[in-house]
């Protein structure tokens, strides 16, 4: 399918399928899509469900005449002629208008290619680029990854949207959030992390940042996680639209994953943090009210941080390990991924050292336990081990039971808990 001859005796042309439509104009499918939304693109479809689309290019020259609004179709060849120096100088004038403001492009997405950070416009289109020092290995995903490491949103009600970056540089591991202006302008920048100590230790300021999200709100917020550069001490930090730090929240073990959800169904939002437990070695959620979040989390005396104030925190449950994750490696887990859905939140543990997911559901409006996911993989590496000797059974009902042992440090909720 694509573009079909024209009609006998006639110089109107059919344009079959969003790709001939889109090459007729000169643009993206994803722009002539919007087109139809926004400015009326003459566009028709097909009878039946999923009816093909089509056009017919007398109809689309017409709207483009009329600057890109619906119009009616021409049938009048001199009135086209007549018109035509009119129309010429109309698309010169939105060519330079469109060559002047492309600059000041919507931040819509982003990428990292050859050592710099790209912003990019809903057309895939670069706005502004940036380079960036040398990162620590791995640290840039896909912004499908599990690290939000970029945010794009009107943080300052404009309707502009500003583009937040947290990103390492590598040797000396030192980390940066900087907030930019849609057309790349620095407006503020914020380093995480400071000077903590235990009794028997004192940590220095080298922090990596792991993750920034929005809290959508009247007034937004954005939440930062750091973790020290070489050792356990975690931060989360709640900063305002101009960068200002609002709160902070310390933790013995890395927080890397950060999430925004009504868990509790009030109307406003909790904010969820996944990481590890540094002394129980097991991976912990940590739900945090950016209303009133503060202090450091209680811990046994040799990982308590000093000088931080108690912890404000709404809920902290740890997660049990896998025989294999208590055997081998580092023998610990961490939550890798939080997933905020339709009336649940999904926390995914990662089993190291081979990164074998669990799943765990918890259903709102409390994080009661609705169930559990366990890879085939998790499944087959337990039972490898046990083949091996190093467990002493093979994958079973005990281990599922085992799975189920979620112990809470902080709050009133039993998440084995499954009534209604």
């Amino acid at each position: 399918m694509g573009e079909r001859p024209p009609a006998p005796g006639g110089t109107d042309r059919r344009l079959v399928s969003w790709k001939a439509i889109a090459g007729y104009l000169g643009v993206s499918v994803r722009t002539a899509q919007k087109w139809e939304r926004q400015r009326a693109l003459p566009v028709h479809r097909m009878p039946g469900r999923r009816g093909t689309v089509y056009a017919n290019t007398n109809e689309l020259d017409a709207w483009a005449a009329a600057g890109g609004r619906a119009a009616a179709t021409w049938h009048s060849s001199r009135w086209l002629l007549w018109m035509l120096p009119a129309f010429a100088a109309l698309v010169l004038a939105a060519g330079v208008a469109a060559y002047r403001h492309r600059g000041e492009a919507q931040p819509h997405s982003w990428s990292f290619t050859a050592g710099a950070l790209e912003i990019l416009d809903e057309d895939g289109r670069i706005v502004w680029r940036k380079p960036l020092p040398p990162q620590p290995a791995n640290r840039f995903l896909s912004p499908s990854g599990s690290h939000p490491q970029i945010q794009i949103a009107d943080l300052d009600g404009d309707g502009a949207n500003e583009v937040v970056a947290g990103y390492s540089a590598a040797e000396p591991l030192e980390s940066r959030v900087e907030c930019y202006s849609a057309t790349g302008e620095l407006r503020w920048s914020y380093r995480p992390g400071r000077r903590v100590r235990t009794p028997q230790e004192e940590f220095s300021h080298s922090y990596d940042f792991r993750a920034v999200v929005v809290i959508p709100g009247r007034q937004p917020r954005l939440a930062v996680a750091a973790v020290h550069a070489v050792s356990f001490p975690g931060q989360v930090t709640l900063l305002s639209p101009a960068g200002e730090v609002l709160a902070e929240y310390w933790h013995s073990g890395p927080l890397t994953e950060l999430a925004a959800s009504d868990i509790d169904r009030d109307g406003r939002l909790e904010l969820l943090a996944g990481g590890t437990n540094h002394a129980q070695r097991s991976a912990e959620l940590v739900v945090l009210d950016p209303d009133n979040m503060n202090g450091c989390s209680r811990e046994p005396d040799e990982f308590q941080f000093l000088d931080l104030g108690p912890p404000v925190e709404e809920l902290r449950l740890v997660f049990a390990r896998t025989c294999f994750a208590r055997h081998i490696g580092s023998r610990r887990n961490r939550v890798s991924r939080i997933t905020a859905g339709s009336g649940q939140v999904s926390v995914e543990v990662e089993e190291r050292p081979h990164a074998y997911p669990v799943v765990y559901h918890l259903r709102y409006p409390e994080l009661r336990l609705a169930g559990i996911d366990v890879s085939p993989d998790t499944i087959k590496a337990h039972d490898e081990l046990f083949e091996m000797g190093v467990i002493d059974h093979p994958w079973g009902p005990r281990d599922m039971a085992a799975l189920r042992d979620i112990k809470i440090l902080s709050g009133p909720v039993d998440p084995l808990d499954s009534s209604s």
